[in-house]
């Protein structure tokens, strides 16, 4: 089970500052080894009518199969928020729980990050639990290199 959300150094910024060259409500899928999330995918995302976040599901499958070909585990979704909008919405909320009932249940634990562009990451940890899906706030542990998490 995934405890902090553990991430490269170089992707957190990677995702925080490529967010900027794209408008609000956009994401992609995190990813990575061991528990550290060590590669993202930007996602085009679908049209939408209002400003949400409608992921490209097709797209965003295919990458997910071409991880797992090479041994990387998905860790969860970001996207970008309006500034000032620092919490989760109610769609995001029902989002997850939809990705929860597509998953395996040995998947117990996935992060949700929220990306405010050229700013900072919030990380939101979504638990799998009895009485349903637990989602709370989490910290964000950047890491240099996988070398400097093994030693």
């Amino acid at each position: 089970m995934l405890k902090i959300m553990k991430i490269l150094k170089n992707v957190y910024h990677k995702i925080v500052f490529s967010v900027q060259s794209v408008p609000p409500e956009t994401g992609g899928i995190l990813g990575g080894h061991n528990g550290i999330i060590t590669i993202f995918y930007m996602d085009r995302g679908l049209p939408a009518s209002i400003d949400q976040y409608i992921p490209d599901i097709s797209c965003l499958n295919s990458v997910l199969s071409d991880w797992q070909d090479g041994g990387i585990e998905f860790y969860g979704m970001f996207h970008s928020h309006y500034p000032g909008i620092d919490e989760l919405t109610v769609g995001d909320i029902v989002y997850i729980n939809q990705i929860f009932q597509m998953m395996p249940l040995k998947v117990k634990s996935l992060y949700f990050p929220l990306i405010f562009p050229s700013d900072c990451m919030l990380s939101f940890k979504a638990t799998r639990e009895k009485s349903g899906i637990h989602i709370q706030k989490d910290s964000i542990q950047k890491i240099n290199s996988i070398v400097e998490e093994v030693l």
